[in-house]
């Protein structure tokens, strides 16, 4: 709400007085800001009444009665991201003061012209998370334009409440952006630095002073988004590849592969499944049994040379397995199909 008292200072103190006796114990009255005689209050009312607006309408009559303070009275909520909305609330209906003495935003919005600034964009909001996990960059691009210029739009009201109004979309603009990221399986450390330079301006800093700094930061994650997703989706062609060339380092493993791709070990996992229908570890073995193969046929290495030629460095671990899966130990098999003698 905001009230205006018959003299300048405002007295702080005695209205807090006021609505703290005159509410529930577990109620409060916060000042926000005061100016002169005027100060923007916000009220936290839990009365059991389902028309709280008027039950403070009626109180805020009685004080005008008695002390002649004009009041404006804002809608409810029970959402601290709309308290931005209910200040401009306040502040709008607080132009009927020359027709009404006390007056409600529900009264007074028919007489009122122009658009709310502070209204919340959780649809934008929503637009802009549907867009970035469904990888429409460009139409991502212009919900964030959108909210840029809501935020612009807001600071142009130069008070303080528009600078919480701005870090939180900023702030829930960021958590969207990295949302996606997760949604998308890139790894965080990957940009953590750039989203915690990014949390820092748009918690910390004020927007109207650090705009462009803001602005350059939200398009360097989008556009490190874009750049991780394009190189993902061409990644899949290379897997393959990757894996055929380095499936005869003994250290090589999944891990590796999804650090390579900037990706969470379950989703290298389930690209390796897509491409080759096996999962990592049993292609990885039919590829080294298939080299084992081709060198006990075609060479005169020993087993132990051949052993860590495919990857094994544990001789006894590849003899076991590639009897496991051939039926023969390798010498057998060589003797069997006629190569080269150990």
């Amino acid at each position: 709400m905001k009230m205006k008292s018959p003299r300048a200072p405002f007295p702080c103190g005695k209205i807090v007085e006021f609505f703290c006796r005159s509410l529930n114990v577990e109620d409060s009255c916060v000042i926000l800001e005061t100016a002169g005689d005027t100060a923007i209050l916000l009220i936290n009312y839990s009365g059991p009444e389902p028309n709280k607006d008027e039950v403070l309408k009626l109180l805020l009559s009685d004080l005008r009665q008695e002390k002649g303070y004009l009041s404006s009275l804002s809608e409810c909520s029970d959402s601290p991201l709309d308290i931005p909305s209910l200040y401009e609330q306040a502040i709008q209906a607080s132009s009927l003061w020359g027709q009404m003495s006390v007056v409600t935003y529900h009264e007074a919005s028919p007489l009122l012209t122009g658009g709310s600034a502070l209204v919340y964009p959780n649809d934008l909001l929503g637009s802009l998370s549907s867009s970035l996990q469904n990888y429409q960059f460009e139409e991502a691009d212009g919900y964030i334009g959108e909210l840029l210029r809501i935020i612009d739009q807001s600071e142009s009201m130069d008070r303080q409440i528009p600078d919480f109004f701005a870090h939180c979309i900023l702030i829930d603009l960021l958590a969207v952006i990295a949302n996606a990221m997760e949604h998308s399986d890139i790894r965080f450390k990957s940009y953590s630095n750039l989203y915690f330079e990014a949390l820092y301006l748009c918690r910390s800093c004020s927007y109207g002073e650090n705009a462009a700094a803001i602005q350059a930061n939200i398009r360097k994650l989008t556009d490190f988004f874009r750049e991780q997703w394009t190189a993902k989706s061409a990644s899949s062609f290379h897997l393959k590849d990757q894996m055929e060339k380095n499936f005869t380092r003994p250290d090589f493993s999944i891990n590796q592969l999804a650090e390579q791709f900037h990706v969470s070990i379950a989703y290298i996992s389930y690209l390796v499944k897509k491409e080759v229908n096996q999962n990592f570890s049993d292609y990885i073995w039919k590829l080294r049994l298939d080299r084992a193969r081709e060198l006990l046929l075609n060479t005169d290495q020993s087993i132990d040379e051949i052993s860590v030629a495919v990857g094994y460095l544990n001789t006894s671990s590849f003899r076991r397995k590639f009897k496991q899966d051939t039926g023969l130990t390798p010498s057998q098999y060589r003797s069997q199909a006629g190569g080269a003698q150990q």
